[in-house]
């Protein structure tokens, strides 16, 4: 049995702002393994965490995110619009996220369009954490442009079946799969356990019946918003199973 590894996505978000030192605190603390981390870059080319196009939702400023400086972005409140009690948490820039936690937790990287992946690379390998990292990309010419130059990182990509990998590996073999959790157990699921390709998937509920499924389908990761509640059920279905 599989003990799979968590990823946190944008953090811990139901219990404090998403992609801010708050959100991803609560995960560290917790022994999470893994934080995703949506990496844009700013007008001035610094690499920072946050998820949308623009600022509109977490800020109430209509600005596109790659028309702000870096001084812009860190002067902006990333906290108030969940919580009075997260007033003034800032947008963390990656070398803040890497020396806060690069020593205790691993990396998944949502790598959003426009984004210096040449940057980033650097930044990783300046903490020396190619070989627990990995990478997807929206824009596919990036994602083959990056697996051509940079063939020791690993990227994961989206399947629903086997026809979907099989069209995919004309191209690249990714090194992760993510399906729904309903294909981890049937023939996608299978033939990535067979042919060495890590599996993931995302839950929204962390139900003991949904987690103890993908524990049983052999899952590396399971990637959630609700990260702490999913370690909860993990280490309650190991307990029992007398492997914890």
């Amino acid at each position: 049995m599989r003990t799979p590894m968590l990823v946190a996505h944008r953090g811990e978000e139901y219990l404090a702002p998403e992609h801010t030192f708050s959100s991803y605190d609560l995960c560290r603390d917790a022994g999470i393994e893994y934080l995703e981390l949506d990496v844009r870059q700013s007008k001035d080319g610094r690499l920072f965490s946050f998820h949308d196009e623009d600022v509109m939702r977490i800020t109430g400023d209509p600005d596109r995110f790659c028309t702000l400086d870096s001084e812009s972005i860190r002067a902006l409140d990333a906290g108030s619009w969940f919580s009075s009690a997260f007033a003034g948490e800032r947008i963390p820039m990656l070398e803040e996220i890497f020396d806060r936690y690069a020593k205790s937790m691993a990396f998944f990287f949502d790598v959003k369009e426009g984004t210096d992946e040449d940057v980033l690379v650097e930044l990783i390998r300046q903490q020396s954490i190619t070989g627990s990292s990995f990478f997807w990309f929206s824009d596919h010419r990036q994602r083959d442009r990056f697996r051509y130059i940079y063939p020791d990182f690993r990227i994961k990509e989206n399947c629903s079946t086997v026809d979907d990998l099989s069209t995919l590996q004309m191209s690249m073999t990714p090194d992760i799969v993510e399906c729904p959790p309903e294909a981890c157990s049937g023939p996608l699921g299978r033939y990535c356990v067979r042919h060495g390709i890590e599996l993931m998937t995302s839950l929204h509920e962390c139900s003991h019946d949904q987690v103890g499924h993908m524990i049983s389908c052999n899952v590396t990761y399971i990637n959630t918003a609700r990260p702490l509640e999913c370690k909860e059920t993990v280490d309650g279905i190991l307990t029992a199973a007398g492997l914890k």
